[in-house]
């Protein structure tokens, strides 16, 4: 969608005076800087409305190996106007690499990418883990112990995983769970989707729907 329709869907709501009502924005693919402008004029328009609302930030800008693919001025955007304006962040191993410039190859690295984006918290996926049919996902900010959440690799999933993390980690948020709570049943969901979802062409949410709603959290290491 064009950049305009996020600003005209925002002034829509503006008129209508349902703002004050919105609890959570989340931002995932913005292709250009205008995309990115229009989310950061949006979400400051729900925090004056609603100081209580929270701002995720999903940072697609790329994965391994095939690198950044969005134009590198979007993906500057994203790092410079939107990871200081979130209450939350969940960047894959690449996005936090590239937004940091620390090269996250380690559950520890990724708590140094965390913290220097100094974004209020931080949770990095895909990250490589000790055991080579591990993956991680280490939640990290100032005020907190570093966590990992790890989880099973899949050779073959479709793409959508993290937009999908990101997705169940805010829903468990606005349904009352502390932070590390909301990323176990998050990385729980995704990893039964995954399950299900393993050698087709996209993921099967519908299948599993009843286990990733409300699943057992993954359990947590101290990082």
């Amino acid at each position: 969608m064009p950049a305009c329709f996020i600003t005209e869907t925002i002034e829509v709501f503006e008129k209508a005076g349902w703002l004050s009502g919105i609890d959570a924005v989340m931002s995932g693919y913005l292709p250009s800087e205008a995309h990115v402008a229009a989310v950061r004029d949006s979400v400051l328009k729900v925090k004056d409305a609603n100081p209580k609302a929270i701002y995720l930030a999903d940072p697609v800008l790329g994965d391994d190996p095939a690198g950044l693919y969005i134009a590198e001025a979007a993906a500057q955007a994203v790092r410079d106007q939107l990871v200081p304006l979130a209450n939350y962040i969940t960047p894959n191993r690449f996005e936090a690499s590239w937004l940091s410039g620390i090269d996250v190859t380690t559950e520890r690295r990724a708590i140094g990418a965390a913290n220097a984006l100094r974004s209020a918290l931080t949770v990095v996926t895909s990250v490589p883990s000790h055991a080579a049919n591990e993956l991680s996902n280490v939640l990290a900010s100032a005020n907190t112990q570093p966590l990992s959440f790890r989880t099973q690799r899949w050779t073959r999933v479709p793409h959508g995983t993290g937009d999908l993390f990101a997705g169940l980690f805010l829903g468990h948020l606005l349904n009352g769970l502390q932070d590390h709570d909301a990323v176990g049943r998050a990385v729980s969901g995704v990893a039964l989707v995954a399950a299900d979802s393993s050698g087709c062409d996209e993921l099967d949410l519908t299948k599993s729907r009843a286990k990733w709603l409300e699943p057992e959290a993954t359990s947590p290491h101290i990082v």
